[in-house]
Order: structure tokens, then sequence, then C-alpha cells
């Protein structure tokens, strides 16, 4: 019996519950995405934009309209040159519209369904018109990410239209669906763009209160999951951060938002004089409703007024710390959060952990200066930088250090950052703190890991298990003295008379937290279907392949049933992230015996019922068939793929088999024919065995001239377990005994000539 722990309060759907708690760690991508190629900030590289020269005097002459103009897309960076046709090119942002030099947003989707380039769908170029140092935004979303907070990747580039230089703007990542999975490992939640006046002030329990438009504009703008329109997430949220009583706030908000990453951006927005984010002008940020974990995540957004841009006459490096939203206005998210002591204290904590770590003035000048000296000779260039304030080079090497003759920028920016750092050591009170816990999970160890953070060595962590009859037996592992941070390995319980886990932390000073706040970890039980139906096929990038009822190239998704019986659809779900089983549901048709169906993966439901709510992803993702709601959402078949070619098709050969790979596309037909240069002799010849097996494996290549370049093995989920480099052997030895009983996928990587899978069965 395989078990898997999930937060007791969020049990609805078993396969939910075998996800939610580990898929966060096992499936999740890196959230700190490396800067190179687009975002590599040790040069400037040049964006070259071609367009019709009536498109560009529409869009000057149209300044507030969002209007894409066709255009062409050059990317050159000294080592590679992109291009890309038929992009959409218009202005963006709010205020700056009305400036001289002006912001741009650069789509490459808008007239590509689908379409992305390096695996984004947008960019925008800000002109950042304020700012004499055309940095601070830069420093901004440099220092965020270093302090752990999910945020933009950023770099300087040089701005071409129509090969006439217009000046060095700020690249700056989208955030939008790609963003979310980059981060979180998902990209199916509500993403919520919050501009003024979003205080997140309670309106009622009513979901459509949340829809009020301000400026011909939501307040809340939904940008994912349109179709749905459910703001029932953020009202839930927002009515527990306004109402919970205080005693109660850590336990119910804990369960629907980040407050770990948050306080961390709420330290950014006042060490930063971010005087435009939701503490002070209630603007300029996103929530993301993580499906993995349920919990919305807080996302920073627009940070060009910062480090001292100043339009009020405050002295914003002296400002309070602990009275920073202004007095008598709903702030929600920051004075309740800074109402509860255990989070004043922690807000303390890291603050002062960022004041002695990240920002010592001196490394700080020492980035700064050499920054001023990659920018300068493109600034001398910029024939726009001077024409909203006056500025001139002078201004922009003096900025760095003092402030200038124009009003809005009273302070140079080091001279800030040197300010601001002796008035928040000034005004900080730093209490002993209760263990911080952050969870991991590790699949191939089987493994619970305790990330602890605190001011103190940690005395114990214990393991709570309550048992069927509700008794409570705990387990101690004893800490590790004089270590603030070190994680602690804990076993899953392989007791069926266990119910559910949770853990407590305590210190040397007797502080004490666990883990949930409040509820704990329920141990389930996974579960599949009996229903025989396969994800046969797939196309995640249809250019030229087939159309749809609306002639149009849209992904698709072949379904098969190898029974002797039609298989009726009704109640049973496709959805392309296992955290949401549910996400499409299979409109009331049978497939034939020895059928097959084809579904639209395009988000357009208004073209048929054969239409899904999502689109796949030609960067590689998860596609899946899930049973009833009545059967626990059990997977019936599914796999993960890798990255898609235009118009090659991958899936199951011969119908319904073990092996995966790219083929000659073959929709509502038998998959046979494959376009993997790898023969079909050196399929067969590879064996994978003894399978089933416990201890170990092997795997017999069969030929030792055609070598993959890496070995995987990951379940029927995708999740990976192992991965290892080649070495030329005709047979590897993989051991399996940290591994779960289960059914498993070898992947053998052979790079752009295919990929060959094998299924293998582990009996631990």
């Amino acid at each position: 019996m395989t078990h898997y722990i999930c937060s007791m309060k969020s049990i609805k759907k078993s396969l939910v519950l075998l996800f939610c708690f580990i898929s966060v760690w096992v499936t999740a991508q890196n959230p700190f995405p490396k800067l190179a190629p687009v975002f590599q900030d040790d040069i400037v590289p040049k964006v070259y934009i071609q367009i019709a020269s009536d498109s560009l005097n529409q869009l000057f002459e149209n300044i507030f309209s969002n209007h894409h103009y066709p255009a062409t897309f050059i990317f050159d960076n000294g080592e590679e040159r992109d291009t890309v046709e038929n992009i959409g090119f218009r202005l963006r942002g709010n205020t700056s519209r009305g400036a001289q030099k002006k912001s741009f947003k650069i789509s490459f989707n808008t007239f590509e369904a689908g379409g992305d380039w390096k695996g984004l769908e947008k960019l925008n170029l800000n002109g950042q018109h304020n700012d004499p140092t055309v940095t601070r935004s830069k420093l901004g979303w440099d220092l965020l990410r270093n302090f752990g907070v999910p945020a933009p990747r950023c770099n300087h580039v040089e701005l071409y239209i129509n090969n006439q230089y217009v000046g060095l703007y700020n690249n700056i990542e989208q955030i939008d669906e790609e963003f979310a999975e980059s981060r979180f490992g998902n990209k199916d939640g509500n993403l919520y763009k919050c501009l003024w006046p979003a205080d997140l002030a309670y309106k009622g329990a009513n979901p459509d209160l949340y829809k009020a438009a301000d400026n011909g504009r939501r307040t809340y703008d939904l940008k994912t999951n349109e179709e749905a329109d459910d703001y029932s997430d953020l009202a839930n949220f927002i009515d527990i951060l306004n109402n919970t009583p205080d005693e109660d706030l850590p336990c119910e908000l804990e369960a629907v938002f980040n407050v770990d990453s948050y306080l961390k951006a709420m330290i950014f927005d006042i060490f930063s004089a971010n005087w435009d984010g939701p503490i002070l002008n209630k603007n300029n940020f996103y929530l993301y409703h993580n499906t993995a974990t349920g919990k919305f995540e807080y996302i920073p957004f627009d940070i060009d007024n910062t480090f001292g841009i100043d339009w009020f006459g405050e002295d914003w490096a002296s400002r309070a710390i602990y009275n920073w939203a202004p007095d008598g206005q709903p702030r929600p998210i920051y004075n309740r959060i800074m109402g509860i002591p255990e989070y004043k204290d922690r807000f303390s904590f890291y603050f002062n952990e960022l004041l002695s770590t990240h920002l010592q003035a001196d490394s700080l000048a020492a980035y700064l200066y050499k920054k001023r000296d990659l920018l300068a000779p493109f600034i001398e260039n910029d024939r726009f930088y001077s024409r909203d304030y006056g500025f001139e080079l002078a201004d922009f090497n003096q900025a760095f250090d003092s402030k200038i003759s124009v009003n809005h920028v009273p302070i140079g920016l080091i001279e800030y950052i040197e300010k601001r750092i002796k008035t928040a050591k000034e005004q900080l009170v730093i209490n002993d703190i209760a263990p911080i816990i952050n969870v991991n999970y590790d699949a191939f160890s089987n493994t619970v890991q305790l990330a602890i953070r605190d001011d103190e060595a940690i005395q114990r962590v214990e393991t709570c298990h309550i048992l069927q009859d509700n008794s409570i037996v705990c387990s101690t592992s004893l800490g590790v003295d004089n270590q603030s941070v070190f994680s602690s390995s804990i076993a899953f319980a392989n007791n069926t008379e266990v119910k559910a886990i949770y853990y407590l932390v305590t210190d040397n000073q007797g502080n004490q937290s666990r883990y949930p706040a409040c509820e704990s970890l329920a141990i389930v039980t996974s579960n599949t279907s009996a229903v025989s139906l396969f994800v046969n096929e797939i196309m995640a990038s249809n250019q030229t392949t087939i159309v749809d009822e609306a002639a149009e190239f849209e992904d698709w998704v072949e379904i098969y049933n190898p029974t002797e019986e039609n298989i009726n659809l009704d109640g049973l779900y496709l959805s392309d992230n296992p955290e949401n089983p549910d996400k499409w549901a299979f409109p009331n048709i049978d497939i034939p015996s020895k059928g097959y169906l084809l579904i639209w993966a395009d988000e357009d439901g208004d073209q048929g019922d054969l239409h899904a709510n999502f689109k796949l992803s030609k960067a590689g993702e998860f596609i899946g068939i899930f049973d009833t709601e009545a059967n626990d959402f059990g997977l019936i078949d599914g796999f993960e793929f890798g990255t898609q070619q235009a118009d090659i098709a991958f899936g199951r050969i011969p119908d319904g088999g073990e092996n995966l790979s790219t083929m000659t596309p073959s929709p509502n037909t038998t998959n046979q024919q494959t376009t993997s240069t790898i023969s079909e002799e050196l399929i067969n010849k590879i064996r994978i065995y003894p399978n089933p097996t416990q201890n170990s494996f092997m795997i017999d290549i069969g030929n030792t001239i055609q070598q993959p370049t890496k070995i995987l093995l990951q379940d029927i989920l995708g999740r990976k377990y192992l991965q290892l480099p080649t070495h030329g052997q005709a047979v590897y030895t993989i051991p399996t005994t940290a591994l779960r009983s289960g059914v498993y996928m070898v992947v053998l990587d052979y790079g752009k000539e295919g990929e060959v899978v094998k299924k293998l069965v582990i009996d631990n």
C-alpha cells in the first residue's frame, strides 16, 4: 500500500491529496530560473523592431490603445541572433504612456496562437523615464530574487525601431501563465493582476463583488481561466484576511496564503520605499492561486518608483518601518499580518537578515558602479533620455551617488541605500522567534524534509502520528547545537493504523512551532482506475497538420479505447495538471470499441463539446485521463512529454502500447510509423530486466554505438526519480531499494533522434 500525505483541511478528492503535498517539490520548476540568454545582464543585448510606418504612426497617435500592431522582432546579444516574424507590438503602462520616452509590450502569441520565444509569450520594454539611473527597477528585481521572492527577471537592452536607436530600456519578464509554471510548477490557477484601488478590503461574501471595475478595467483583473471567471478563491482569501480573529489568523491565513514569502516582499517594499505597491498606494501586484499548495502567492510588479523616487515631499529613507501603511485606511495585507506578534517578530528577523546578508553597502555600491559603467555609452546615445525631465549624461553619472536638480530625485541611489540601511537598523526591534518551518519532499528517498530557520539552535523535532483511535504517538529527533538552519529527514510511516501526521519543532529558548500550523497531514492511499482508456497521441505544436471545425490549427489529444466494448465518457476528465484532475469534463459520448476520440486543446469551448479548457505546452508537460469523482478521480492513463517540434506527434506505438515516442501524426487512425531516427530494431533490442523487480534492474541497450545521452526513471505522471549520464556501456544496473512499489517509465533520451520509453514495475 502506497502512502502520501496532505493537509486534512484540504481533503476533497483523493487524487488531489496524492499530489497537493508532494508535487510542489517533485515536479515544480526552478523558482529562480537563469537569466541567460534573454535576460543576461553582464552585456546589453540589442532588440530590433521592424514595423510598418503607418502602424507605427497609429501606435503613437492612439497612446491609450492596447491594439497590437504586427511587427518583426530581432534579438541580438552578440552570440546569437534570433528573428521572430509576426509578433504583436503595442504601448504599455499607465501614466508612462504620456511620457516622451514610452514603454512597449512585445507579444509572441497575438497573431500566432501558442507562439512563444525562448518559452516566453511576452516581453516588457520599460523606458524608466522617471529614473535618471535607469537602474532602480533592475536593482529591485535582483534584490527580490536574491531574497527568495518569486519575481520577474530583468536586464537592460538597446531598442531599435525601424533601425533607429530609440534608447536604453529595461527588458522585464511578463507575469503570466508561463511565469507561474516556471516558479510554481503549475499554470492553471487563477492569476489576478491587482491595480489601484486594490486594497484587499472586504466587500462581502459574493465573489462577483470583487469583479468591480475602475478606470475601465477590473481592480482585481483575472488573467487566466477567464471563461470560468470564478472569483470565489479571491473572495475567500479576502474574507479570511479581513475577518478572522487575531487568535485564529495564523491557522486560517497560512492555509490560503504563502505568508512567509509575502513577509519578504513586504520588507523589500519598505526598504526600497516602493510607495506604489499595495501597502501605500494599493497598487501594482499580482496574486496567483497555486494549485499545488492551495495557497495564494504574492508576486511584486512595476517597482520603478523606488529607492528615493519621490512626488510627495516624503523622506522615504527614514520612514518608520513598523508604521508603513497610511493611517485610517484599510490595508489588511499589512495591518493584519503585522498585528500578529509571531509575524511581526519574523518580519524583524528577515529584515535584519536582508540588511546584514544581502545589503552590504560596499558591495551594493560596487555592483551599481559596475552597472553605471556598463550603461553609460548607451545613455549617451539615448535620444529620448532627456525629453521628459531634461536628464543629461552628467545627471546619469551623478544620480548614482547624490541628488540631481530634478525635484522628484532628491537623493542619489547609493545615498538612499546607505541612509535606509542606517535608519532601518536603528528602528529594528529583534525578539526571539519561533522556528520557521518549510517542508520539502524527497521522492527518491521517500522522506519528508523539514528546512528549519531560527535565531536559536534547535532543541528537538517531533514527528507526531495520529492513530485510527485518535491517540497520538510522537517520536523525537534531537536538534543540532549552534546551527540555525538545517534539515531533518523524517521517513513516512508505513503503518495502516496511522491516519495523520504533524511536526513540532522546539528551539533552545522553548519557542515551539507546529507544521501544519493547525491541521494535520492526512495519510492517504493512492488509487488506480479500472477503466481502460489511453492517451494515445498528442500534438502540442499543430501548425499545418489538421484543422478543427473552425479551420484553425489547434493542439490536440487523441484518446484510444482498446477494449471490445464501447466506453461512455460521462463523468470522466482530461487534465494537464495532476493536482487538478477534474480540469475538463468529457461530454456524455461513447468511444467505440478499438476506436479513437480527438480532443482539441485550445481553450475554446464555444467551438464545441470536444474543445478542452486548456492548451498543451510545446515546452512539455503532463496529460492524463481521470476517473469519476465517485472513484476519487483515479488516474486512468497519462504521461509526461518533453519539448515538442512543430507538426510532430508524440504518443504510444502501437496503439495503447507501453512505448512512447515521436511519430508521424495519425489523428483518429492507428499509430505505426515513427519519425524518430532510432531504428525499430534498436528499440526492440533494448531490454529492461528483471521486470517486475525489487532491489534493482538492468538496462541492456543492445548497441554500444548508438548510445542515449541520458537515462531517466520517472513514474507514470512524469515525476523524475533518477537521472543518469551514460558512459558507453551496453548494460546499466539501477538500484531501486529506495523506491515505492508502482509502475515507472524508463526513458532513454537520444537527443534530437528521439526517446525510447519502456515500462517498469517495481514491487518492493
